[in-house]
């Protein structure tokens, strides 16, 4: 119940840098609370019969989560200082963690604290580096449409062609991919007292893009909020088909999103048309160039079937019911 006078004098609403602030606060308490749940863990052990269950709940919160953090971090007057700083300050916690976990400095509960921390500076520099991309590269919003045509073009062509960069990398040397990628943590009847296994690994290039669409409708005026929301659940749905389909690009459904959301926001002129159709065009041609190409010889790549297994796990946006021992 309101009083009158509130009825009448409704209270304003904070001032935007207060809500800017507010919601980087958001997005490190999502952080703190990914980092947490990922040392829990690896310290409870579940049921084997709950597995297939949690395994499933953590696999969608993990997944959520980021987004949600991503969506309250891109509410914030961002410059090209602040996301410089940010990707400082991600990479030198993330990939120091890693070093140091790989050198065995963090035994114990310590190495799976150290690897959930290394989780927090990833997206911390993934945030800062779509800051920086929103800022320098998107100064009006109907760029967002040719460069969201561009992305979903370009990760098609890495991910599924024969020429892809992303598919050599993760059949030749998966090792570079896992430490660099966000972990979705692997639930386990045992407990680990260490980092814990990884259930699937998704790219940090999807977080950056994420982040940098998210800053880009705050920026604009469009709808954020909604693009929010739609993205969950599809990226959830996307994941699981991704299970049975094997690796897909996860950039064309972030895309897909934002332009379907927003397309009301779009007024182009003809020439930004003209541009906009060139480069559907353009990745179009690259991707159908792409496809056609021969695959690499299989002498050139590693055969064997543990690698295989290890590979069909690591790529991107993919879960392994039962990820291979490492």
């Amino acid at each position: 119940m309101t009083s009158d006078s509130q009825t009448l004098h409704p209270q304003p609403l904070p001032p935007k840098e207060e809500r800017g602030c507010l919601g980087l606060r958001t997005f490190f308490l999502v952080l703190a609370v990914l980092a947490l749940s990922n040392v829990a863990l690896a310290l409870i052990p579940f049921p084997k019969s709950a597995i297939p269950l949690v395994g499933t709940l953590v696999g969608v919160i993990f997944l959520s989560l980021p987004i949600y953090g991503l969506f309250r971090g891109g509410d914030h007057r961002w410059t090209p200082k602040l996301a410089g700083a940010f990707i400082a300050g991600g990479l030198i916690v993330h990939f120091g963690l890693i070093f140091a976990i790989q050198a065995r400095i963090f035994p114990g509960v310590s190495g799976s604290i150290a690897g959930a921390t290394s989780q927090i500076g990833l997206m911390v520099w993934c945030i800062g580096l779509g800051a920086l991309l929103a800022t320098k590269a998107i100064r009006e919003p109907n760029l967002i449409l040719p460069v969201s045509i561009f992305l979903i073009g370009f990760d098609i062509l890495l991910v599924l062609t024969p020429i892809g960069t992303v598919n050599q990398v993760l059949s030749k040397a998966p090792q570079i991919f896992e430490r660099i990628a966000y972990v979705v943590p692997k639930v386990s009847d045992t407990s680990t007292f260490g980092p814990v296994g990884a259930a699937a690994f998704i790219g940090p290039a999807d977080f950056v893009f994420l982040a940098m669409f998210f800053i880009c409708l705050y920026r604009f005026g469009m709808n954020a909020r909604g693009t929010m929301i739609a993205l969950i659940p599809v990226l959830i749905g996307y994941m699981a088909a991704v299970r049975f389909l094997g690796p897909l690009p996860a950039l064309p459904p972030i895309a897909i999103c934002v332009l379907a959301v927003n397309a009301r926001y779009f007024k182009m002129k003809k020439d930004e048309t003209i541009a906009t159709v060139f480069v559907a065009i353009l990745m179009a041609g690259l991707i159908i160039f792409g496809a056609t190409r021969p695959k690499p010889p299989p002498g050139l790549l590693h055969t064997d079937t543990d690698l295989e297994d290890r590979v069909r796990v690591k790529r991107p946006m993919q879960v392994s019911p039962d990820p291979p021992n490492e």
